[in-house]
């Protein structure tokens, strides 16, 4: 056939064809899951071949080798299908069997939502297609769940006494010139040289009357200025 004549564009028009007659090709690439083949044999036996098979002038089946399967298997004799104006070369047959098997668009899934989950399920759609997971928890035993509620009154209450640690009204802060100063006061208190925080109520402050705060090193207050 002439290179100009295969540039011609396709012009295609529906028959009928005994399925006897028709041959499957052995290139075709596509093969079905057990569970495909079930969500196709459901729709055959439910709406019938509604979307035509697609073959050559030669009856070599191009698209469609699925349902011709499971049609044969329901002992149907004759098929609509497709066929071209003119006998495609094999390149053309098997491109065009590519084709029909890769291009299938992406699903809308804000569109799909206006659909019910059965209708979803019957036409294949698997849970993991909709986003539903497939594992199902038992709810925690009695003692977990006493262990959670301990653990949250134990938060809380810790949270409580954080907050309250925190409250920068009731500190003051004392810094001393060295460390070595620090461990000598704390073990007049009895107190172990790494402690950091001492209860008022266990020690009697007396203020030095020479006792002075330089402007440059004096404590920020509340407001942000220097006091």
């Amino acid at each position: 056939m002439a290179k100009e004549n295969l540039k011609a564009k396709i012009s295609w028009h529906s028959e009928i064809r005994k399925i006897s007659d028709l041959k499957l090709a052995a290139y075709n690439p596509r093969r079905m899951t057990d569970k495909q083949e079930t969500d196709l044999t459901n729709s055959l036996n439910q709406f019938s071949l509604a979307d035509p098979v697609i073959i050559n002038k030669n009856n070599n089946v191009i698209g469609g080798h699925q349902r011709i399967k499971i049609l044969k298997k329901q002992g149907v004799k004759e098929i609509d299908v497709r066929v071209p104006d003119r006998l495609l070369v094999q390149e053309e047959e098997k491109e065009l069997n590519l084709r029909l098997n890769k291009n299938i668009a992406e699903w809308d899934e804000i569109l799909l939502t206006e659909f019910s989950l059965d209708v979803l399920k019957n036409v294949g759609f698997t849970n993991l297609e909709l986003g539903i997971s497939d594992v199902e928890f038992s709810p925690p035993p009695e003692s977990v769940m006493k262990n959670l509620e301990d653990l949250k009154a134990i938060r809380k209450k810790g949270n409580e006494k954080v907050q309250e640690k925190t409250d920068t009204e009731k500190y003051l802060v004392i810094v001393f010139k060295s460390r070595s100063e620090k461990e000598m006061v704390l073990k007049k208190f009895n107190l172990s040289p790494d402690e950091r925080y001492i209860p008022a109520e266990c020690v009697s402050l007396e203020i030095k009357k020479n006792f002075s705060v330089k402007q440059k090193s004096a404590p920020i207050n509340k407001a942000g200025s220097q006091g």
